[in-house]
C-alpha cells in the first residue's frame, strides 16, 4: 500500500488541477490532503473519484477554513475507538484516537493489529484495545 500526505495550501485554488496531477503520477492507494477547504474540495473530491479514489472523508471545515480529506481505493470498515457523550448518556461522534505505530524495519515482523471494542462496548473504559501481533 502507498500513502502520500501533502498539504495543499489553501485548499489548491487555481493550482487544484496541477495538484490532482502530482497527486496521480505517484498512484497512492490513500492520500491525506492538509490544508484542504469546503469550496475547492467539491472538484478535488470528483478528481479522485475520477482516477479510482472514491472512498473520501473529511473534516468538513467551514468555508475558509482549513481541514483535512482523505482518499483511498481500499474500500473498507471505519472502526472508532472512542465516542463523544452527548446528554443523558448517549452516543455521539465517533472517532479512531488509538494507534498502534511501528518502526519500518519492525514491519515485516507484524503478524495482525486489530481493535477489540467489547471492553469499550462493556463500560470498562471509554477506549477499545489495540492489540498488535508481533513474530
Amino acid at each position: 500500500m502507498k500513502l502520500l500526505a501533502w498539504n495543499i495550501q489553501h485548499g489548491g485554488g487555481t493550482r487544484l488541477a496541477r495538484i490532482v496531477e502530482e497527486i496521480s503520477a505517484y498512484d497512492p492507494d490513500v492520500i491525506a490532503l492538509t490544508e484542504f477547504r469546503a469550496r475547492p474540495g467539491l472538484a478535488l473530491c470528483a478528481a479522485m473519484k475520477e482516477r479510482g479514489l472514491p472512498h473520501v472523508e473529511t473534516t468538513r471545515p467551514a468555508e475558509n477554513q482549513n481541514g483535512i480529506a482523505v482518499f483511498s481505493r481500499n474500500p473498507g470498515v471505519t472502526e472508532c475507538t472512542w465516542y463523544s457523550k452527548l446528554k443523558r448518556g448517549a452516543r455521539g461522534n465517533g472517532f479512531r484516537l488509538d494507534h498502534a505505530f511501528a518502526t519500518p524495519s519492525l514491519t515485516p515482523h507484524i503478524i495482525s493489529c486489530r481493535y477489540s471494542h467489547a471492553e469499550r462496548e462493556a463500560g470498562t473504559s471509554d477506549h477499545s484495545i489495540v492489540i498488535v501481533e508481533i513474530a
